[in-house]
């Protein structure tokens, strides 16, 4: 059942304000210290306060992590994603670097499934046009 949030995020523990705040639709509640991802960025979930009207969720951009993504991605390939609020499931599209194309989005009901899908896509992506090329 998808929930209306306010959505803080983060740049680092220390900061004093939030990087922005947003109206998202979840399709459900994270706890923290979950992964989340959003668009290109990775997150931890630092804070729920389901205490207010609607809840807040307070994510905090975990660098280090989307790094180790990015990390297993072919050079110059990127990744876009996210949950969507109608469904349980994580969606995601490796990117190649000319011209931004998505690779074909695949579907997954857990995070690091959907994530390690798409990565696999854009390493077969990247061995096809190798052999293609050479």
């Amino acid at each position: 059942m998808p929930v209306p949030v306010k959505v803080y995020r983060w740049s680092s523990e220390t900061d004093a304000i939030p990087l922005n705040e947003d109206d998202w639709v979840m399709y459900e509640l994270p706890v923290a210290g979950d992964r989340y991802w959003h668009g290109s960025d990775g997150f931890t979930v630092r804070e729920v306060d389901e205490a207010q009207d609607p809840p807040h969720v307070h994510l905090l951009h975990d660098y280090e992590w989307a790094r180790e993504v990015r990390a297993q991605l072919p050079e110059g390939y990127s990744m876009e994603g996210g949950r969507a609020s109608d469904d349980r499931q994580w969606h995601f599209n490796a990117v190649t670097p000319e011209q931004g194309r998505p690779l074909g989005t695949v579907f997954a009901d857990d995070l690091d499934d959907g994530l390690n899908e798409a990565i696999a896509n854009a390493a077969e992506h990247y061995r096809q046009s190798q052999e293609a090329s050479g």
